[in-house]
Order: structure tokens, then C-alpha cells, then sequence
């Protein structure tokens, strides 16, 4: 688990771009992805990282709003998760 002191973790800063890109506001995202803006904040800090099914979400939502492909923006979240939390399992990481 990242420490909420250190640098921003890498998800954190994508996450972070992707909503000043999509305009959206983190109390927005969740709203849009159906999860509660608390489990976003996790997300952002470094607390938990966001399943699959959550990070497919974001990426539609996110996509639809700047014209771009879900799979691409997925991809680089993903790629971002693995860099935060490294190589666990889904079954080592906390549940959503």
C-alpha cells in the first residue's frame, strides 16, 4: 500500500489526467462508474487498486467524454495498477 506522504503513485496521476481531461470531478466519476467517491479517493491514493470491472468503467466514461477509445485509455490503467501495486493477484488485493 502506497503511503498517502509520498509522490503521487503512478495511477494516481493518470487518474488524475484523465479527469481534468473529461472535465469531471472526482464525485462526477464515481456518480458516472457507480461506485462511491470514497472507493475513488482509494483509488487515487494509493488505498486500493480498482478492479478490472472498475477500470473498464472509467475508461468508457472517460472515453465517451474526450472521443477516445475505452480500450486504450483501459489499457494504460491497467498498465498504471500494475506499476502502483505491482504484480499481486486479485485475490492478494482488497476487495471493491
Amino acid at each position: 500500500m502506497a503511503d498517502p506522504s509520498e509522490d503521487p503513485t503512478p495511477l494516481d496521476a493518470y487518474l488524475a489526467e484523465l479527469l481534468a481531461e473529461a472535465r469531471l470531478t472526482q464525485r462526477e466519476l464515481a456518480s458516472a462508474v457507480g461506485y462511491l467517491e470514497s472507493e475513488v479517493s482509494r483509488w487515487r491514493h494509493g488505498h486500493r487498486a480498482p478492479s478490472v470491472v472498475a477500470v473498464w468503467a472509467i475508461a468508457e466514461v472517460v472515453g465517451k467524454r474526450v472521443n477516445r477509445t475505452p480500450t486504450g485509455i483501459a489499457g494504460e490503467l491497467a498498465r498504471r495498477v500494475v506499476e502502483t501495486y505491482g504484480d499481486r493477484s486479485a485475490k492478494d488485493r482488497p476487495p471493491d
